[in-house]
């Protein structure tokens, strides 16, 4: 009887376990690059936003690393040589998104996802 209530104890402290939730939490970082060589305003919103601009710059050859920051709206790159920024300006806007210098295409700007899209009246600078 006592290996019985031991056996159906060790059964249920063991089902119990495993019904355990584990929760998972996203933590999200900015990233910045120290002492960027090229800097410039790029408008967008979200972390999508962010995804599609860095991988733009970041298809530029010369560029090294490339983090766009949500908040400030700062496109900050690292060239592994003197690079031309318009080339990456050019980029940038062919994915949609506008720069300090450059105007995405409406054709492109309205094939962004929805959260991409926005306010094009929106104020953008470089921190330079």
């Amino acid at each position: 009887m006592k290996n019985l209530i031991l056996l159906i104890s060790i059964s249920v402290a063991l089902s119990c376990q495993q019904n355990k939730k584990v929760e998972t939490i996203a933590v999200k970082q900015e990233v910045s690059i120290v002492d960027p060589d090229i800097s410039f305003g790029v408008r967008g919103n979200c972390g999508m936003c962010k995804t599609t601009i860095e991988k733009a710059a970041l298809s530029v050859d010369g560029v090294e690393e490339a983090s766009w920051n949500i908040t400030s709206k700062i496109l900050d790159v690292k060239t592994t040589s003197d690079l031309d920024s318009i080339r990456i300006h050019e980029a940038v806007a062919n994915s949609g998104y506008d720069t300090e210098l450059i105007l995405a295409v409406d054709e492109n700007y309205n094939n962004l996802p929805g959260c991409c899209q926005y306010n094009r009246e929106m104020v953008i600078t470089s921190k330079n």
